[in-house]
């Protein structure tokens, strides 16, 4: 089952889900937020000094940086650039 055997793709991809919230209710912020996500993937780089020091992460491919750190890196970004939207708008 893919739940237990890639919990950090499945984990990314939840993320993924919940950052994705911000481009529906942020209409006039789609560009922004898009573009924010994408100016974020080469954070996903650090992946090469936490790994294997620091964490061993189950990937779906074996590659040293893999889909799932593109994901939550976009995700990452993506949240914190939905979070600052809405603090914009109810001010």
């Amino acid at each position: 089952m893919i739940l237990f055997d890639y919990p950090y793709l499945v984990a990314s991809l939840v993320l993924l889900m919940i950052s994705m919230t911000g481009y529906w209710v942020f209409p006039k912020r789609r560009r922004a937020l898009l573009l924010s996500g994408l100016l974020s993937i080469p954070c996903s780089l650090t992946t090469f000094y936490f790994v294997p020091e620091y964490w061993q992460p189950v990937r779906l491919f074996d590659f040293p940086l893999g889909v799932e750190d593109i994901f939550f890196s976009f995700s990452i970004c993506r949240q914190l650039d939905t979070n600052h939207s809405n603090r914009e708008i109810v001010h």
